[in-house]
């Protein structure tokens, strides 16, 4: 079967693939995206933030990708080429633009779970995504060293409270580990979506520019939401970070960094998807007040 994928806007993407249905393996097969991305990025505690436009194709092999009960279980490689004209990169005395080509084969193998009972706005059920994934720049190492290696999970619980309220807590983070890292594969994060810039780009309510952080990155979210009639919604929610450079920081609390966010909103499950209007502050030295909407479903 051949499956077809687009999105036209700032930010556009187009994916197609080829894949095969077997009864032991699932789904496997081969696809190919070309994606163009013009993103906002902070750098470190930067009060500024700067345009990044970049170009990049992705060639995904699944080798397997199989269903039992809720849990999706996949194994696959991939090849990246990454390329921007005018990429922000820090050295040791300050910012400066520089030009990015770079290659990447890597292997990765995963688990999703989801009984959600409602998958915008779930009031009851676990969605549950883990991920590890071994990066090369020529199929055993990186740069004439040990590959590098993202492990990437999250977890959501939502709790019915009454048949109207709902509580979701949630904790996801991504942690790199190596020696020496892609730039396009260090943690990037903000934005309400996940991946709306790259793959493994992680959300966080207050930081609507995308931000650069450090290798470890862990974050939970709290939300509360009280459903009006039966397609309304209004909520609350809020988020905290702990982001350093190496796994025994993140609980040393003189060490690292913190991020902070929340937001409040209204949603509609309307039969086109969800429309969203929200109000978002983050503790950033360069953060604003921010006011999203949203129209649909997002893909």
């Amino acid at each position: 079967m051949v499956e077809l994928t687009g999105r036209l806007s700032t930010n556009p993407f187009l994916n197609i693939g080829l894949f095969y249905q077997d009864a032991w393996l699932g789904k496997f097969g081969v696809s190919y995206m070309y994606r163009y991305g013009n993103m906002e990025l902070y750098t470190g505690r930067d009060t500024t933030s700067y345009n990044v436009r970049f170009h990049k194709n992705r060639i995904n092999l699944d080798v397997a990708n199989f269903y039992y009960r809720n849990f999706n279980f996949y194994l696959g490689a991939r090849y990246e080429n990454f390329r921007s004209p005018s990429m922000l990169m820090a050295n040791e005395m300050r910012l400066q633009r520089s030009k990015v080509s770079e290659n990447l084969i890597s292997y990765r193998v995963g688990v999703r779970y989801d009984s959600f009972d409602n998958a915008n706005y779930p009031s009851n059920g676990v969605q549950l995504k883990a991920e590890y994934a071994l990066y090369t720049d020529n199929f055993s190492s990186y740069k004439d060293q040990i590959p590098f290696s993202a492990f990437s999970g999250s977890l959501y619980v939502a709790v019915p409270i009454t048949d109207r309220m709902t509580l979701v807590p949630s904790i996801y983070g991504r942690f790199l580990y190596g020696r020496e890292f892609s730039f396009p594969m260090q943690n990037f994060v903000g934005g309400t979506i996940g991946a709306h810039y790259l793959d493994h780009q992680l959300p966080f309510y207050g930081f609507r520019p995308t931000e650069v952080v450090d290798n470890k990155f862990l974050a939970t979210c709290f939300e509360a939401r009280y459903r009006v009639g039966n397609n309304h919604y209004v909520w609350a929610k809020g988020n905290v970070a702990r982001i350093s450079r190496s796994t025994l920081e993140l609980i040393e609390a003189s060490k690292g960094m913190y991020m902070l966010g929340a937001a409040v909103g209204y949603s509609y499950d309307s039969p086109l998807g969800p429309i969203d209007v929200l109000l978002e502050y983050g503790l950033h030295p360069g953060a604003k007040f921010g006011v999203y909407v949203n129209l649909g479903k997002y893909f």
